[in-house]
């Protein structure tokens, strides 16, 4: 492994708690972050292998880290107020998806351009009750 992913994984693992995984709040794929994320013109810069600096749009430059730890994946950003999702980190899990984005896995130092087959998310619309075409909320 690198230093610097080593030196990375330790100074997670000294942190009070664990990292804070990626949540898809219900309704996700409507919201106004999904959208912005979609939308706006973004400018991404690695910082080092978790963390990165984006902009969308005009707004603010942002601090955000992505990273899988622990088999999960991690993400934060300085937007506090916003809790585990904002369009910053919507737009680094787009790119991700579309094989635009290279994410570290600090358990192994590899980099992954996508998502690994192996990865789980907690997607909150995927526990609720789908109507079928029949109009049953049967799943």
């Amino acid at each position: 492994m690198s230093d610097r992913t080593d030196d990375l994984r330790e100074k997670i693992k000294r942190s009070l708690g664990d990292p804070p995984e990626i949540e898809f709040p219900s309704g996700w794929t409507l919201s106004q972050s999904w959208t912005r994320a979609q939308t706006e013109d973004a400018v991404i810069a690695p910082v080092n292998p978790i963390e990165y600096r984006i902009r969308l749009g005009e707004g603010d430059l942002h601090r955000t880290e992505f990273y899988i730890y622990g088999g999960r994946l991690r993400a934060s950003c300085n937007c506090a107020a916003r809790g585990n999702w904002c369009a910053h980190i919507a737009r680094l899990y787009l790119r991700w998806t579309r094989h635009d984005l290279v994410v570290t896995d600090l358990d192994t130092a590899r980099s992954h351009r996508s998502p690994p087959v192996w990865i789980r998310f907690e997607d909150h619309d995927m526990t609720q009750p789908v109507a079928t075409d029949g109009g049953s909320d049967d799943v």
